[in-house]
C-alpha cells in the first residue's frame, strides 16, 4: 500500500520534523516525516503511481498553504494536527489523482500536517494544543514536493518508506523559501 504526500519546503520540513520529534518525546510516541496526506490506501505499482502524478503535477501554480488552526482528536494518526488551507489547485490534484488511481476519494478529506500520533487524552495534551495554537496557527509554507510513500495504517511507522519524490516546480515562492 501507498500514500502520496505533500511534503514542505526546505526550512519548513526541518522546523515540523524538530517539533515532532519534540512532542514524540514529550508523550512518548513514534516521530514521523511531516506531510501532509493528499491520498492514502493505494495499491498498484509504485512505476504507474508515479507516472500517475508526474502527468498532473503542471497543475500547480500556487504551493502556499496557510495552517489555519492547531487541532487535536482522539483517532490516532490525527491526535494533534495543523488544519491546513489547501487552495483549489490542490484539490483538484487530489481529485485527478484519485481518479486515475482508481481509488474513491475521501469525502471527509481535511487536510492537515500531523503533529503527533497517538496521544493520549488529559492535562498535557491540552496545554500543548494550546501552545501549538499561539505557535502555529496564521503560519505559511510552501509544497515543495509530492512524495510516493510506502505506507498505511495497517503498516507500522518504523516501517513507512519514501519511495520516490516529486518536485513540485509550479508557481513562485514569494518569500524565496
Amino acid at each position: 500500500m501507498y500514500s502520496l504526500w505533500l511534503i514542505p519546503d526546505c526550512p519548513s520540513e526541518k522546523n515540523f520534523q524538530d517539533l515532532i520529534l519534540d512532542l514524540s518525546e514529550r508523550f512518548d510516541t513514534l516521530a514521523f516525516a511531516p506531510h501532509i496526506t493528499l491520498i492514502s490506501d493505494i495499491s498498484g505499482p509504485p512505476d504507474g503511481i508515479q507516472n500517475h502524478c508526474r502527468q498532473v503535477l503542471d497543475q500547480i501554480n500556487n504551493r502556499r498553504v496557510t495552517i489555519i488552526d492547531v487541532l487535536a482528536s482522539r483517532r490516532p494518526f490525527m491526535s494533534l494536527f495543523a488544519k491546513i488551507a489547501l487552495d483549489d489547485e490542490f484539490l483538484r490534484l487530489r481529485q485527478n489523482l484519485a481518479e486515475a488511481l482508481g481509488v474513491a476519494a475521501d469525502p471527509d478529506f481535511l487536510p492537515h500536517l500531523s503533529l503527533a500520533y497517538a496521544v493520549e487524552e488529559g492535562r498535557l495534551k491540552q496545554q500543548q494544543l494550546a501552545r501549538l495554537g499561539r505557535q502555529l496557527r496564521g503560519i505559511d509554507f510552501d509544497i515543495a514536493s509530492l512524495d510516493l510513500v510506502s505506507s498505511s495504517q495497517q503498516i507500522p511507522i518504523p516501517e513507512w518508506q519514501k519511495v520516490v519524490t516529486l518536485t513540485i516546480t509550479g508557481g513562485e515562492n514569494p518569500t524565496g523559501g
